[in-house]
Formats: structure tokens, C-alpha cells, sequence
């Protein structure tokens, strides 16, 4: 008994990820803002085909946040610093970088 290590139990609230609607928070939130004010907007001037597309829309949009949430809780947080990498990284410094450590 002495020689196992302890064990700590961890609530799964604490290392689940931040889903709402069973998709990502942010691309989730974002459609929700854009779907509301578009059916506002058609609300407002009677275009009720205005209103079903935006309902439609964001009826889409969940569904295809959720596969991607099935698939990898923080797609769009990987995909969006993927996309922030350089092309290509050359094997050596620049010109303009200044040589050893101290100087």
C-alpha cells in the first residue's frame, strides 16, 4: 500500500473543452451575432425570406461546428495559428541577424 502512488481524482469540468451547443465557443458565438442581426435586419424590412436564411444559416453552421468539434475540440484555434506560420523557413539567419550570443 505504501509503495503506490497517490492518486488525485480530476473533475472532468476542469479538463473538458469550452463547447456551446456542442461546437466550439467562439465560431459558435460569431454565427449566433451574425444570424441574429440578419434576421433582424429582415425583420425590421419585412424580407421574411431574409429571416429563414439566416435561421437556416445558422441551423448549417452548428451542424458543421459540431463535426468539427467531434473531430478536434480546438480545430479553428489550430487551423488559425496554422495559418499565421511562414510558408518557409530557411536553414540559416539573415543578413541582419547579429552573430553569437553575447554581443
Amino acid at each position: 500500500m505504501a509503495d503506490e502512488p497517490r492518486s488525485i481524482p480530476i473533475h472532468p469540468s476542469l479538463h473538458r473543452p469550452e463547447q456551446v451547443m456542442g461546437g466550439e465557443r467562439e465560431p459558435v458565438m460569431c454565427a449566433a451575432l451574425l444570424s441574429i442581426i440578419t434576421g433582424l435586419v429582415g425583420a425590421v424590412d419585412a424580407a421574411w425570406p431574409t429571416v429563414l436564411l439566416a435561421i437556416s444559416f445558422y441551423v448549417a453552421v452548428v451542424y458543421i461546428f459540431r463535426q468539427m468539434a467531434r473531430f478536434d475540440p480546438s480545430m479553428t484555434k489550430v487551423w488559425l495559428r496554422f495559418i499565421r506560420y511562414q510558408s518557409y523557413y530557411p536553414a540559416r539567419s539573415s543578413y541582419w541577424q547579429r552573430r553569437g550570443y553575447g554581443k
